[in-house]
């Protein structure tokens, strides 16, 4: 029977020390893909920030010229319709969808990152970090990721309270806040206590921890890889090769927006033109209708006259019997005859 005990208990033990020392190697990777995508995150959303601060207000003059110029189509469009033919004229610029600058397209909003809290884009500029300072706040958020992130959780109570310690860690370290971070690394590391596991329990909680470790790993994976097809993701990296090699994208941006203001005020002007040449043109169709429907029911009246003689001196015997049809006053009231 002891033998039997102790042949159980090395299994257990066997199999702990197994998934012990699957998580040994799995952890790290989890930690590091982590603050992997929480760097790359808030790299690019302090870029979008300084995309908003520099360009926004020459866009949105850009913006509006569109919209005029989309108004005015439409405009043209109605006056044609009137005329006869119709002009198909072209939607919203598509070069401008690909400038969304507000925060509800920017990378951060794009997927549903995990254990981050809303909003994720900055709505002022993050702190500069000395290098000495940028390379701490890179370690400590490691750390804190090792102690506190929730797929490393023993049970369900310390998993909501680690959910909400990542999310306060992940919001410091996209704010650049070094001091918030030191702060937070003084939280204890659990709310349940000290639980005592039976062999098969602690088997049982560190295989869960194992295959919760292997789908947050695909999840960061994906999620990365959806943050890196993000335009702001792009515009970054073509930013970086043009400082690379001593070159400023920002000024760069602003010259081209300036070209696209410049040929949207020409294309404004032309439509205005075309739009008043239309209604010129619109007027004159009406009055040469009306023209021509007055010519027409003159036509049909002598048509008919010519056709019984009578009805002419009929017509001049009655006008002159009655004055009020010419405007004038009936000089006899009521009993005129």
């Amino acid at each position: 029977m002891n033998s039997e005990l102790i042949q159980a208990k090395t299994i257990w033990q066997e199999q702990v020390e197994a998934l012990q020392r699957q998580l040994q190697e799995i952890r790290p990777r989890l930690i590091e893909a982590e603050a992997n995508l929480a760097e790359r995150l808030a790299a690019i959303s302090a870029f979008e920030f300084k995309l908003r601060s520099r360009l926004e207000p020459l866009l949105k003059r850009v913006e509006k010229l569109d919209e005029e110029i989309r108004r005015l189509r439409s405009e043209i469009r109605r006056l044609q319709r009137e005329e006869g033919p119709q002009f198909d004229g072209d939607e919203a610029d598509e070069w401008l969808k690909n400038w969304r600058l507000d925060a509800e397209h920017g990378a951060a909003a794009s997927g549903e990152y995990r254990y981050r809290e809303r909003p994720l884009s900055p709505e002022k500029p993050t702190p500069r970090l000395s290098e000495d300072q940028s390379a701490e706040l890179k370690r400590l958020y490691r750390r804190l990721a090792r102690r506190f992130h929730p797929d490393l959780a023993p049970n369900e109570a310390d998993r909501t309270y680690r959910t909400d310690m990542m999310m306060r860690i992940n919001a410091a370290y996209a704010a650049n806040d070094l001091e918030r971070l030191q702060t937070l690394e003084l939280e204890p590391d659990s709310v349940s206590g000290t639980y005592h596991y039976s062999d098969q329990e602690l088997v049982d909680a560190l295989r869960r921890e194992w295959e919760s470790c292997q789908r947050r790993l695909r999840e960061l994976e994906q999620e990365l890889s959806r943050l890196e097809r993000h335009e702001s993701s792009r515009r970054m990296q073509q930013a970086e090769k043009l400082t690379a090699v001593g070159r400023d994208y920002f000024a760069e941006m602003w010259q081209d927006l300036q070209k696209q203001m410049a040929r949207k005020r020409a294309e404004r002007d032309n439509l205005e033109s075309e739009r008043e040449s239309q209604r010129d043109r619109t007027v004159e169709l009406l009055a040469m209708d009306d023209l021509a429907d007055t010519i027409y029911d003159l036509g049909l009246e002598q048509a008919l006259l010519d056709e019984d003689p009578t009805l002419a001196f009929e017509e001049w015997v009655y006008r002159g019997r009655n004055p009020l049809d010419w405007g004038e006053e009936d000089p006899y009231g009521d009993d005129y005859d």
